[in-house]
């Protein structure tokens, strides 16, 4: 039988690290899909690269070769990672998570969305089975090789230094990086400048464990000086809420340290003297000049001084070591007196660089608008955090929003994307947020209450395995790093509850590979939770011959699931393909050939409403030169496929709007009515709503008065002059302090496409003067086609007023606008002039 060579298998430890963690926040944090995608891609081919040696492995089991024989695992037994991933509570959690998303995703308000969703927590389940399994597969190094959890924690370490230096090059002129700065804030490769430091955050620690545990000066100096680095990334973020949780983060990884002293030492130290110098190489004062190379040199010269202090503390503590080995009672005194030594050494270092820092701000006032006021400093902005504070009085309403949608679905939720999809219909104002900012909350509303419970209990496990670990934080070689391991994982997860820091693949992705990691290490310690039933974790080498169902279903499964993961992705992205062809050749004018790819793109992906919208915008644009029936035909095919895009995204106004402009092509003028009139509620305080809304029934009205049914007509003009006084008037139906928070950018107001529906529907009721009010604002505003509706309009109401100016503005409007003769001619037929 073949069976894959050790060469192959060590590879693929290798790559593993690399491509989970190092590459995803280079891709945008992994926020996209057309980023994510590639992800799957990635994980799918390593899961399979992984899954298939256990399969054969398992199928040889029977042949009587020893475990050693294929060179697949380092330990013995291949049954012994499978069952203790399956019988890990961390593994059932994410499990459970994945497939309530999959139960989301069957009653979803927005399929397409919620099947990528679904897609993500495939890819961050395998994730946290290959890094698992790894950690099994290599447990230990050898010679000068490292195992694979030391190569996952340095890969760690050394993508969020990379990350970090992004940030501070482009706060500094050196580098530029779209969206690396986001309001005067570092934001780097993740474009959001929160999510950007608690990922730097759970990176900090893994790289301070690093540096506490070296035994080379070198190696250990080199990683201090990437925390002082990431130390001060996170500075130049500006995140209020990480750096009021950074301290208590940092002490909680004080506390699992055996030598806490050194801990101490090293992360106060770094974050003082990062605090200082943010200002002068990361802060807004250090972007007045750009490049700026005295900035850069000023980094550069705090690093070096970080690196060869702790580099220098690491040598002398070795030689202090050597010496106690060979110590004789006589030298105990000696002893005492060098670690005194040593001691005032290190303080007066530290003291030194915390002086030059202060003479520095002391000497540097600074200039500019930049530095005279505390709202850009992160001072200011931390000092400004409270209850009145205008972010969080924005997340409280998030919040409470988000309560109102989970009363509506509790069990299986909105699916993926449920949130983005149809928040507009339940925001108390007219704030715009396609995120929650609570991560928590996020999920309870895409999958429903029991996959808020699957995504809690992983962190209710984590802290019970901290507190395990802190009884033997002293005595167990492992019980440092571990630590180190759980409290990054716990910043992400604290941190996830006032932002929506997971929704980035990248930031997700570390959490879980952390997660599979403490989980392993839970096992290796024997401090985890044991599954009722389990055996209990075995690292020995003897060989198993009763593999179990279950265990070959798990294995079976895990493959089934890349298989579909790497397949479904490659489908929604050549239905994507086909429909952005479908888009190139209707630009081009070629109709047919726009149909036959935007079809072949919704056979593929069934779940978009995009495809029959596209299909039915097509439909129409052939049906305004095609004869009688066939034009008929096609406006019928355009409601099917109208209607079929609504019953996908229930909530998309969008596609509501356009299926009552559908229904008033084919004149089926009441349910026109009723579609716009629920478009319109779904998104309530957008000002676009309101004049989509009026546009279709000034265009519903006329299609009645022409038909002789004036009582409707004026029925549904009068809509349209209450839905534009509700417009004006929608801020001040809110109490006080909500309205503080109304966001100015998207104000209710009376727009030029309000002023000309209200304008024609008041002229058509026969209200001159409000017609001639709402029309002469806009008359000379806007592009050339309104102003020459408007005039249209506005002409037509001075006339009916008794104003013979009102036939001038008719005749110049007609000369400017092929558009404003069709509709002059209707309007001869509405009104007697």
């Amino acid at each position: 039988m073949l069976i894959p060579s050790k060469t192959l298998m060590k590879n693929v430890l290798i790559i593993i690290p690399f491509g989970i963690l190092a590459l995803p926040p280079f891709f945008l944090g992994l926020f996209f899909e057309k980023e994510m995608s590639i992800h799957h891609y990635f994980v799918a081919a390593v899961s399979l690269l992984v899954i298939v040696p256990l399969i054969i492995r398992f199928r040889s089991i029977k042949t009587g070769e020893t475990p050693a024989e294929n060179g697949i695992f380092t330990h013995g037994d291949p049954v012994a990672p499978v069952h203790s991933l399956a019988t890990s509570p961390y593994f059932m959690a994410l499990a459970g998570l994945t497939v309530l998303y999959g139960l989301s995703f069957l009653n979803a308000v927005h399929p397409r969305e919620a099947l990528f969703t679904w897609l993500r927590h495939i890819d961050y389940l395998l994730t946290f089975v290959m890094v698992f399994i790894a950690a099994h597969m290599n447990p230990q190094g050898g010679g000068r090789s490292k195992n694979f959890t030391s190569r996952v924690l340095v890969t760690i370490a050394a993508t969020g230094t990379v990350v970090a230096l992004a940030g501070i090059f482009s706060a500094q002129g050196l580098v530029s990086i779209e969206g690396g700065l986001t309001a005067e804030r570092l934001a780097s490769t993740f474009q959001y400048p929160n999510s950007f430091a608690i990922y730097l955050t759970a990176t900090l620690i893994i790289t301070a464990i690093l540096a506490l545990q070296s035994n080379r000066p070198f190696m250990a100096g080199a990683y201090a000086g990437m925390v002082f680095l990431t130390c001060l990334a996170i500075s130049g973020s500006q995140s209020r809420s990480v750096m009021v949780m950074l301290p208590l983060v940092l002490v909680i990884f004080v506390l699992g340290q055996p030598v806490r002293y050194r801990a101490i030492l090293l992360t106060g130290g770094v974050l003082v003297l990062a605090s200082i110098m943010a200002p002068f190489t990361v802060g807004p004062q250090a972007r007045q000049i750009s490049p700026n190379w005295n900035a850069f040199l000023l980094v550069l010269a705090g690093c070096l001084a970080i690196t060869g202090a702790w580099a220098g503390l690491v040598a002398r503590a070795q030689g202090i070591t050597l010496l106690h080995n060979k110590k004789t009672p006589r030298d105990s005194g000696k002893q005492s007196l060098a670690n005194a030594k040593t001691g005032v050494v290190i303080v007066a270092i530290m003291c030194v660089l915390i002086a030059i820092s202060s003479l520095a701000i002391l000497a540097h006032t600074g200039s500019g608008s930049n530095t005279s006021g505390t709202k850009k400093s992160l001072l200011g902005r931390t000092a400004n955090i409270g209850a009145g504070e205008s972010s969080l009085q924005y997340r409280f309403e998030f919040y409470k929003d988000a309560l109102n949608m989970i009363k509506e679905r509790p069990l299986l939720g909105w699916g993926g994307g449920g949130w983005k999809s149809a928040y507009p219909a339940y925001q108390s104002f007219n704030y715009f947020s396609t995120q929650v900012h609570n991560h928590y909350l996020h999920v309870w509303i895409e999958a429903g209450t029991a996959a808020l419970i699957m995504l809690i209990l992983p962190f209710i496990f984590l802290m019970r395995g901290l507190w395990r670990i802190f009884f033997v934080h002293r005595s167990h070689p492992l019980a440092p790093e571990t630590w180190a391991i759980g409290t990054a994982a716990l910043a992400l997860g604290l941190h996830a509850a006032i932002d929506f820091d997971l929704s980035f693949g990248a930031i997700s992705l570390l959490l879980w590979s952390l997660l599979a990691l403490f989980a392993y290490r839970e096992k290796v310690m024997d401090i985890g939770l044991n599954v009722p039933g389990s055996k209990r974790f075995d690292m020995g080498v003897k060989k198993s011959t009763n593999l179990g169902v279950p265990t070959v279903l798990l294995v079976t499964g895990l493959g089934l699931a890349a298989v579909f993961l790497a397949a479904q992705t490659f489908v929604l992205w050549d239905a994507a393909h086909r429909a952005q062809q479908a888009v190139t050749a209707a630009g081009q004018g070629n109709l047919k050939v726009a149909l036959g790819h935007v079809q072949a793109a919704a056979r593929l992906d069934r779940w978009s409403a995009r495809y029959p919208v596209l299909q039915a915008k097509i439909l129409t644009a052939q049906s305004r030169s095609s004869p009688g029936q066939v034009r008929e035909n096609r406006i019928k095919e355009s409601i099917r496929l109208a209607r079929q895009a609504v019953k996908l995204e229930t909530y998309n106004p969008e596609y509501r709007f356009f299926l009552a402009r559908m229904y008033l092509a084919g004149g089926r003028l009441e349910k026109a009515l009723a579609e716009a009139g629920r478009a319109k509620e779904l998104r309530p305080w957008q000002i676009q709503s309101y004049e989509e809304y009026n546009d279709i029934l000034v265009n519903i009205a006329v299609q009645q008065l022409l038909t002789g049914r004036e009582e409707s007509a004026g029925d549904t003009l009068r809509r349209v002059l209450a839905a534009t006084q509700e417009a004006i008037n929608k801020k001040e139906t809110l109490p006080p302090g909500l309205q503080c928070l109304w966001d100015p950018r998207r104000d209710l107001f009376l727009t030029p496409a309000l002023s000309i529906t209200s304008g024609q529907s008041a002229l058509l009721l026969g209200e001159y003067k409000l017609a001639v009010e709402r029309l002469s604002g806009v008359s000379g505003a806007g592009d050339e086609r309104t102003r020459a509706i408007a005039r249209l309009w506005l002409g037509a109401a001075l006339l009916k007023d008794g104003n013979p100016k009102g036939a001038e503005l008719i005749q110049d409007a007609c000369r400017s606008s092929s558009e404003a003769v069709a509709e002059y001619h209707v309007l001869k037929q509405l009104l007697d002039f």
